[in-house]
């Protein structure tokens, strides 16, 4: 182990003419832990007697390592990291079980990897080249190859298998014996009780919707009776009424005594964003297609729907209302990001010459997105 300095705000190299590798003096380190000389462990660390860690790691501040542990080359351990402690089992009774980490691997902030058990092999794997975000949890057992993203609080149970080059994004439990194939990605808050096909896209149902007046919490904040009564008849007119968001939006704005909170409203619908980074996905106001189309024709082609009705035959539908936008010479980068303008609104448009990448079937303002 190296030795100490006599600063608190420094790494302490090992002795002049000695090999170690440089400990800050408020970290401690077991005499027998093998730690390679160009390691460098900063404040309030812990590293175990059974512990090793290969060439150029790095523990930044407050990281544990302990129990049978070994880490490879490179490794770069953030604070509050828990490294190779005891696996999360009623049945493990202190045996001799290891965790095993590769090479080059980030492991961020809060991160706990525990060792496996006697009844699952003893061993828990990571490989190589593996980016593990912030309070991620990698229970007993589980085996992860190289180049694998867990993103921030993903969440394995025992036993997972994790190939290479796969991704498991943020806030994903993962259930025990899971097996997740190589080159997937899950998407974000995806509760995972299946095996993952390799080369996926895997993602739970995700539609968001909003279902009325947040009135309790208006009322908490000291919002009027009149306040609260005018909000009201703006939702029941875009949530509730058999018009689409820009006709409920045009009949809002003929009324008069709106409101400052309805003008708001309504403004917020306008905003239009194009892209992802402008931070928005509505731009409600900006693309009207009503004068572009027949309402007849759209509403003959939504209403003629039966419940029985496949994906399919709403995917054809779709495609219809795109052709007739694009006849009328509707801009695309108007349709990025348009919510349901009307019902049975293009969603997105490649461009002008009628190359339909996306449309989408939507009542009231919701998007129905169907792949087409």
């Amino acid at each position: 182990m190296a030795a100490r300095s006599n600063s608190s705000s420094e790494l302490a190299p090992a002795p002049e003419g000695s090999e170690g590798p440089q400990v800050h003096v408020t970290s401690i380190v077991h005499e027998r832990a093998k730690i390679a000389s160009s390691c460098r462990i900063g404040p309030y660390c812990t590293v175990g007697p059974n512990v090793e860690m290969g060439d150029g790691c790095e523990l930044v501040s407050h990281a544990v390592v302990d129990g049978w542990t070994r880490l490879g080359a490179h490794n770069h351990v953030y604070p509050f990291a828990s490294i190779g402690l005891a696996p999360q089992d009623l049945k493990y009774a202190g045996e001799e079980t290891r965790l095993e980490i590769g090479d080059h691997n980030v492991i961020r902030e809060g991160v706990t990897l525990h060792r496996g058990t006697p009844g699952g092999g003893g061993i828990t794997r990571i490989g190589s080249h593996n980016l593990i975000m912030a309070y991620v949890h990698v229970a007993h057992d589980c085996r992860i190859g190289d180049h694998v993203i867990l993103a921030n609080a993903a969440t394995l149970g025992g036993h997972v298998t994790v190939e290479d080059w796969a991704m498991v994004s943020a806030l994903c439990p993962v259930h025990q014996y899971v097996r997740i194939g190589t080159h997937s990605i899950i998407g974000g808050g995806t509760t995972v009780t299946q095996d993952v096909l390799p080369f996926s896209k895997t993602v739970a149902a995700r539609d968001t919707h909003a279902y009325g007046l947040n009135s309790i919490g208006l009322e908490r904040r000291g919002f009027s009776k009149e306040r609260l009564r005018k909000l009201h008849h703006a939702f029941k007119l875009l949530l509730a009424s058999r018009l689409n968001t820009s006709q409920a939006v045009a009949r809002l704005k003929a009324e008069e005594d709106l409101g400052d909170d309805v003008r708001r409203l309504i403004e917020f619908i306008a905003i239009h964003r194009n892209g992802r980074n402008d931070h928005s996905r509505s731009g409600i106001e900006l693309l009207d297609l009503s004068p572009a189309i027949d309402d007849d024709v759209v509403r003959e082609r939504i209403e003629g729907d039966t419940v029985g009705r496949n994906i399919r035959q709403k995917s054809r539908q779709g495609r219809g209302v795109a052709a007739e936008a694009d006849r009328a010479e509707v801009a695309a980068d108007a349709v990025v990001g348009c919510c349901a303008v009307i019902p049975g609104a293009v969603d997105r448009v490649e461009d002008q010459s009628g190359d339909l990448r996306r449309a989408g079937i939507g009542r009231h303002g919701d998007l129905g997105a169907v792949t087409a």
